[in-house]
């Protein structure tokens, strides 16, 4: 690899993640996982008690960082890339996580005809443009640092699912993303890839998942025959930050039990 191998390099400071929607699921399972591997920890989330929480069960403070802000607030990342600046210096690596499903306000979920133009616009905003915003303040961290970017999307941006148009157009777009990014910044070691999970047990997906009906068809639908836990979709983010993963970039892998391979 050229210029400062990641081996030097981890070795002249303490390494810094930043994970956006880190008050619960998947983003909390990754926060927890990188700090119990002795990483320091940006948590952003606009869920205070969910972040609150999220400190509360790790007691070493100083090496979390949590950061009440809308991702979807040019303003409020702005201010959090501040603040991270400020408390570590750097960023090695940026889990893109937060975004918005089943259990939003809006309706995130429903065909064309049911789409209104409040909930495309929310839903767009929260899941692909809060990532453009994120990376974008964050990205001279991470050129620096020579760091790595994992963005969050779904089986949604690979499959025709019916009925979740606004939030397979949103998860599309960020693999889209992904892959004009993983082109952009390599040339200045930076990777840039995206995981794309099928059904996972989060606070997120409660409705699907308490549905009879719903829960009968997304376990159908996984030849593994059931959902994930938050833990397994954080480990592949986790792994894609590692050093094990330094020659992968652009990837775009699913993280669904084989629901995309049948």
């Amino acid at each position: 690899m050229p210029g400062v191998s990641p081996s030097v390099h981890a070795a002249t400071h303490p390494r810094t993640v930043v994970v956006t929607g880190a008050a619960s699921g998947v983003g909390a399972a990754a926060a927890e996982m990188w700090l119990q591997a002795n990483w320091q920890v940006a948590a952003i989330d606009r869920d205070g008690d969910g972040l609150a929480a999220l400190a509360a069960r790790y007691r070493s403070p100083r090496a979390l960082l949590t950061i009440c802000a809308d991702v979807t607030s040019e303003h409020e990342v702005e201010s959090a890339a501040r603040r991270i600046c400020s408390s570590f210096g750097t960023v090695d690596a940026l889990f893109n996580n937060a975004g918005i499903g089943p259990s939003a306000d809006a309706d995130v979920m429903s065909d064309i005809a049911a789409t209104t133009l409040a909930s495309w616009d929310a839903t767009i905003r929260t899941n692909l443009t809060s990532v453009m915003l994120v990376i974008r303040s964050l990205a001279p961290l991470l050129l620096r640092a020579r760091g790595s970017i994992v963005n969050n999307a779904s089986i949604s941006g690979l499959t025709g699912m019916a009925g979740t148009v606004a939030y397979s157009a949103s998860k599309g777009g960020i693999i889209a993303m992904t892959r004009a990014l993983a082109s952009e910044l390599a040339p200045r070691q930076v990777r840039v890839n995206c995981i794309c999970p099928g059904p996972i047990d989060t606070p997120m997906n409660k409705p699907w998942l308490e549905d009879p009906d719903q829960f009968r068809y997304l376990v159908q639908n996984v030849p593994s025959g059931r959902v994930a836990t938050p833990y397994e979709v954080a480990a592949v983010a986790h792994f894609l930050c590692s050093e094990a993963a330094s020659y992968i970039n652009g990837a775009i892998i699913p993280v669904d039990g084989g629901w995309t391979a049948v």
